[in-house]
């Protein structure tokens, strides 16, 4: 028999061309006025990428209607009966979901490329990656929905199955990483690997090796179709064999989804995963078995229960060691080791045309190499595993072995409650690197901003200065040095200062080769900002010298402070003697309060400041996290409105000091 006989049906696939030539059509229709639409517009990305995302849609439903004939008995035993072989009504259909695709796609490129050949010559190398990526999608998508439809006799189930199969890679990343992240101590949580590195319009590592999967996948499906039995036609499952999994896919599915759920109500569990999971086993076996029973249920439901318990114990009794695993010092090659602050610089990037870019910082800059910056990291390593505590502070941990592997951890720690482990970290020229890289590199500085909470003004604002000014340069050397004899206290607690100075400046990105990212400007602005404590002795100085502390209001210029508690206008607490004004004045001034903490009980507490008119002058909320002396007539209020709402305080106690975020 000829190949053309064998594999491909010219009349078969004429026939769906009449019959879903309206698809193409509105394909066509769509490029021509929103892909190129966009590109008259001198946007060459925005509308291909919308087109390509259409096209997804498209070929990811389009099998479930060209194989709809296999879920209905009549339609597949008159198909079937033709002199027509499997595989060329396998092929067929695949080349009709192509033809309805890539005949539309391939007239609007072509209006494309000669409108760039005419006006924007830059385009033609972005509208063949385009294209490149329109064809590799469409496979992604029409693998999804044909191998949906292989799997089931009911076409809204093909339909359900096509979504499914094309976003499992991000659902299982996202919720095992979710369900991960709750469960297992120090688990790295930083990247969604599928979700960073899907790109509609450049290829990628990840999206080259889903279109291989989808390949695979092709293959599969028509495997799946040769032996499909015809009479399985309304089977929501039309393999036998595929039916346990069906059964426990769901159950696990049901069983996370609920877990997520209900871990909003309860405390975290995994046997939380139990409801919705047996509800899934249940309605899958149903759906398997086409019928309402539940004869022999308790096996699916057995199992899923067993592997419930199985997945506890392995992560309750750490049966891997993960949890308990801490690299020998004489295996470490170096450590990075960032935390809330740094992290952006180390492990945040951009995404631009396909590639990740980061800030200029190399990797060299964020690496320990010395053995007892290695002991201390160890050392807190260590401590976290056997006390198990948790802070507001994320410490990311990565060591990079002696034999070319890697171990990430990444930890919550109290930068206070835990300064015995950290201080000698963060104490370091490195850490000081780390965090404040301006201070090590010169980067251009195009402006700096001088602003105080207190200031009379309404921007709060007091000065803003040019990069290359005197003042600057007379602000950033002053700045530099008090940063760099900074104390523990000072490095954790800087932003508390009511003080800031927010320096922006330039940097290059750059990729993961260290080539840098060329735009209009060459250059991308970021800035930092500092809170000036009083021991910034320089700094501090030189502002008071240019007239800052003469600008803000002063305690005798209050009238009344205001207590509010959870934004409650109800159980405002006023404060009218000047003494207690100066006394909750001279508070404010060293750490902004929002919120307190005691017991595992938070509740907002602001404070607002108003002169001898009742105008509100000062409004104090927003900081991080430190313990300071809290003065006893706000800690006396606090404990009241605590006991009024049944906190566990002894009626008439009064806390000296609370937890400031």
């Amino acid at each position: 028999m000829s190949l053309k006989t064998s594999y491909f049906n010219l009349p078969l696939f004429k026939s769906n061309l009449r019959r879903f030539w309206w698809i193409g059509a509105g394909v066509l229709l769509a490029y021509l006025t929103v892909a190129l639409l966009f590109l008259f517009d001198e946007d060459t990305s925005e509308g291909f990428a919308v087109m390509n995302a259409v096209v997804v849609g498209v070929a990811g439903i389009l099998p479930a209607i060209l194989f709809s004939y296999l879920n209905n008995s009549g339609s597949v035993t008159c198909l079937h009966a033709l002199p027509v072989k499997r595989k060329a009504h396998f092929l067929t259909n695949l080349a009709t979901v192509y033809a309805l695709i890539l005949v539309p796609a391939i007239i609007s490129y072509a209006i494309g490329f000669f409108y760039c050949v005419l006006e924007m010559p830059i385009g033609i190398g972005n509208l063949a990656d385009y294209f490149v990526m329109l064809i590799i999608c469409a496979t992604i998508a029409t693998s999804a929905g044909t191998l949906g439809s292989m799997i089931t006799g009911n076409t809204i189930a093909a339909i359900f199955f096509a979504i499914l199969f094309f976003a499992f890679p991000f659902y299982a990343e996202g919720v095992l990483k979710g369900f991960l992240s709750t469960n297992v101590f120090g688990i790295w949580d930083v990247e969604y690997y599928s979700l960073d590195n899907m790109s509609i319009l450049k290829a990628n590592p990840f999206m080259i090796g889903w279109f291989i999967v989808s390949i695979i996948g092709l293959i599969v499906s028509w495997f799946l179709y040769k032996n499909r039995k015809l009479e399985t036609n309304g089977d929501i499952i039309s393999f036998d064999f595929l039916k346990p999994v069906f059964i426990a896919a769901v159950s696990v599915f049901a069983g996370l989804i609920g877990y997520f759920y209900l871990n909003v109500f309860f405390d975290d569990s995994i046997f939380l995963m139990l409801p919705f999971g047996i509800l899934g086993a249940v309605v899958s076996y149903m759906l398997s078995k086409k019928a309402f029973t539940i004869k022999g249920i308790w096996k699916p439901i057995l199992i899923y229960i067993i592997f419930v318990g199985a997945v506890w114990g392995t992560i309750s009794f750490d049966l891997t060691g993960f949890e308990r695993r801490v690299p020998d010092i004489a295996d470490i090659e170096s450590i990075d080791m960032v935390d809330t602050d740094s992290f952006i610089n180390r492990y945040h990037y951009y995404t631009i045309e396909g590639k990740k870019y980061y800030y200029d910082m190399s990797i060299e800059d964020y690496r320990y190499y010395d053995e007892e910056d290695f002991k201390n990291i160890t050392a807190f390593h260590k401590q976290r595993i056997e006390d198990r505590k948790s802070g507001f502070e994320k410490i990311h941990i990565v060591y990079n072995l002696k034999n070319g592997k890697t171990l990430r951890r990444i930890y919550s720690a109290s930068l206070i409650e835990d300064r015995e482990y950290l201080e000698p970290i963060y104490k370091t020229e490195q850490k000081l690197k780390i965090n404040h890289g301006w201070l090590v590199k010169e980067y251009p500085v195009t402006e700096i901003v001088i602003s105080d909470d207190r200031l009379k003004n309404d921007s709060k604002n007091f000065e803003i200065l040019v990069g290359d000014s005197k003042k600057a340069k007379l602000l950033l050397d002053a700045l530099k040095k008090d940063v760099s004899e900074a104390s523990y206290e000072d490095i954790v607690s800087y932003r508390n200062s009511l003080t800031q100075v927010q320096i922006s400046y330039q940097r290059d990105l750059i990729d993961e080769n260290g080539n840098v990212f060329i735009d209009e400007s060459k250059e991308r602005t970021t800035y930092d900002n500092f809170g000036i404590p009083k021991s910034y002795v320089r700094t501090t100085a030189l502002l008071t010298e240019w007239g800052l502390f003469d600008a803000i209001y002063k305690p005798n210029e209050i009238s009344c402070v205001e207590l509010e508690f959870d934004y409650r206008q109800e159980e405002t607490v006023r404060f009218k003697n000047p003494d207690e004004i100066k006394e909750i004045y001279d508070f404010v001034s060293e750490a902004k309060l929002i919120q307190t903490k005691e017991h595992g009980y938070d509740f907002n507490v602001r404070l607002i400041f108003l002169n001898a008119q009742g105008k509100r002058i000062l409004d104090f909320s927003g900081s991080r996290q430190t313990n300071i002396p809290v003065p006893r007539l706000l800690s006396a209020e606090i404990n009241k409105y605590k006991f009024k709402y049944g906190q566990n305080i002894p009626k008439g106690a009064i806390a000296e000091t609370y937890e400031i975020y």
